[in-house]
């Protein structure tokens, strides 16, 4: 599928071009982990026979397993806007990629589960983050490459 370019154009345009469509691409991705993370908070993928919902969006959207956890962390860490609130404006101002935003999310937290675990918060913590089961933005469910082991 090739939409929009026909004939011979500039290569300051095609810049600009690539640019503007990574952003509105960054955007999407924003809203697909905004409804990952809400999926994640269903049942509807045990109910299908997936023990997780990022194996469930890894089979049904045709996604990488790490692609997968990204979106999920990124759609939980979004329902904490002190977190990554800033971080979101300048992803929507085409100041940081998608990319920079989920790891922007996974460092948020881990973070928070570290000063959870401490018990540096004054207030209860929402989302995924209280809940007995690994979410995807933690080490423990992300993959490791092989021979590196993650220290916990």
């Amino acid at each position: 599928m090739r939409v929009g370019c026909g004939g011979e154009v500039a290569g300051e345009v095609l810049a600009e071009r690539l640019i503007r469509l990574r952003n509105s691409i960054d955007l999407l991705e924003v809203e697909f982990s905004h409804m990952a993370g809400e999926f994640a908070h269903t049942k509807q993928y045990d109910e299908e026979g997936y023990d997780s919902p990022i194996s469930w969006i890894k089979a049904n959207c045709h996604m990488a397993g790490g692609a997968a956890a990204d979106r999920v962390c990124v759609g939980e860490q979004l329902g904490h806007l002190d977190r990554l609130g800033e971080s979101c404006v300048a992803l929507a101002a085409g100041e940081i990629g998608f990319a920079h935003l989920a790891l922007i999310a996974h460092t948020s937290a881990a973070l928070a589960s570290a000063w959870m675990s401490a018990g540096c918060f004054d207030r209860r913590p929402t989302s995924a983050l209280r809940n007995s089961a690994p979410s995807a933005c933690t080490p423990a469910t992300r993959p490791t490459p092989t021979g590196l082991s993650m220290k916990r």
